[in-house]
């Protein structure tokens, strides 16, 4: 006799086996690179984009947003390997009476102006974005006529020859952001851009209930001279250019924003060397001092006189107990959130209501977490750990667990002192 068991109570002979999977490798370190921001656009359907470089590459961005400041877009994607991209605004569509057909944007916003169509004598209908032919049908009846991507089309008779005809009356409207916030707590993003100061207070608290009370730890980044005091919200406050295009501390926070997401939990921003030409507002050595010591992200010239990040840090500036200085490092919140994100995400994916709560269970459990920070210690995340570190114990109730880690992140060299004694 043989098979399986739940309990040692077999009555007869034999070889009763059980296989059971033991976690391995359960925790990897997560991926980061998504940055987020709300923008009030000139074209696009309302609602939550995808966007990478690659789409502003082949001319999906233009599909998505029309012409709706580039730069914006390009500054974020500079260090973020994906934007989330909210529309806020649903504006109004751009219409049109041409040869009897009604043509309608396919979306409210400016950029629908610059559509046009036209009917040619053999009732080919052409449809045409700043000039361009984008789409043509030949019918013989408005019914048959095929939305495109920028233009629907409506009627019941026979389309007749008209030259080609803009469509007026799109508008943007106004920005509204309180379903872009909802649609963030579900989402995975790491990084976001405040590029519109009316709604900074929003993000804080945004930021604040995520992490504080959902337990999803991220960060923001605001273009406002404010003491936010806080190692979510990266303050920048500066001025910069492109050649002879100004960059805004709003349009800023795309850059930031991304550069962050995309930093990895071993890497920091301190010295990063920018795309930006110049410094509109520099500072002198001593405003530079008290910026940092305000928690303000600044930005400086190089030897060679590039721009670069001056210092890879957060608003934080009151130190306690609990948040001791390293806590003004961004690369150190990105490790410490790392931590946390994806302890929380495997603990309920593959622990919760699953493994017993006994020493075997707590044991499995602590050799997971062991095998975790090894792992962040072979990419210098952190430093010094040895399994001793962790302890995993049983909790006051029958259900709960106790876990205590000693971790100790890893900050990248910012400062030089050396003495040179000469004989």
């Amino acid at each position: 006799m043989g098979g399986t068991f739940k309990a040692m109570n077999k009555i007869r002979p034999g070889a009763y086996i059980n296989f059971e999977t033991v976690p391995q490798n359960l925790l990897g370190v997560g991926s980061r690179g998504i940055a987020t921001m709300a923008v009030t656009a000139n074209w696009g359907a309302e609602g939550l984009h995808e966007l990478t470089q690659a789409d502003m590459l082949n001319g999906n961005y233009e599909k998505i947003f029309g012409d709706t400041d580039r730069l914006l877009f390009e500054l974020m994607l500079y260090g973020a390997n994906k934007a989330l991209v909210y529309k806020a605004n649903e504006g109004t569509k751009a219409k049109g009476t041409i040869g009897g057909i009604t043509v309608t944007a396919k979306y409210g916003g400016t950029f629908g102006n610059k559509i046009s169509v036209g009917v040619s004598k053999d009732l080919t209908v052409t449809t045409y974005v700043e000039g361009n032919e984008v789409d043509s049908q030949t019918v013989t009846q408005i019914s048959q006529l095929i939305e495109n991507d920028y233009v629907t089309f409506s009627g019941s008779s026979a389309p007749t020859q008209t030259a080609i005809t803009p469509l007026t009356g799109g508008d943007n409207g106004t920005a509204e952001y309180t379903e872009y916030f909802k649609l963030l707590m579900t989402k995975k993003w790491n990084t976001l851009a405040c590029t519109d100061d009316t709604m900074k207070d929003n993000v804080v608290s945004l930021v604040k209930t995520m992490r504080e009370t959902e337990g999803v730890k991220v960060q923001a980044v605001i273009g406002a001279d404010e003491d936010f005091d806080n190692e979510a919200i990266i303050n920048v406050v500066q001025k910069v250019a492109i050649d002879e295009t100004e960059i805004t501390p709003a349009q800023l926070t795309a850059y930031v924003a991304g550069i962050t997401a995309g930093a990895d939990i071993n890497e920091s921003n301190t010295a990063a060397v920018t795309p930006f030409t110049r410094i509109i507002d520099e500072k002198t050595n001593t405003e530079i001092e008290e910026g940092l010591l305000d928690g303000k992200f600044l930005f400086s010239y190089t030897a060679d006189g590039s721009v670069k990040c001056e210092q890879d840090i957060n608003s934080l500036t009151t130190v306690t107990a609990e948040k001791g200085k390293m806590f003004k490092k961004n690369r150190v919140i990105r490790v410490l959130d790392e931590i946390a994100n994806q302890i929380t995400s495997v603990f309920e994916a593959s622990f919760m209501g699953k493994i017993n709560n006994n020493d075997i269970g707590r044991t499995t459990f602590k050799n997971v977490l062991v095998g975790y920070f090894n792992q962040l210690q072979g990419l210098n995340a952190i430093q010094n750990f040895v399994a001793e570190d962790v302890t995993v114990d049983a909790g006051v109730e029958i259900d709960e667990i106790i876990v205590t880690a000693n971790i100790q992140p890893v900050d990248s060299v910012e400062k030089l002192y050396m003495t040179v004694k000469l004989s």
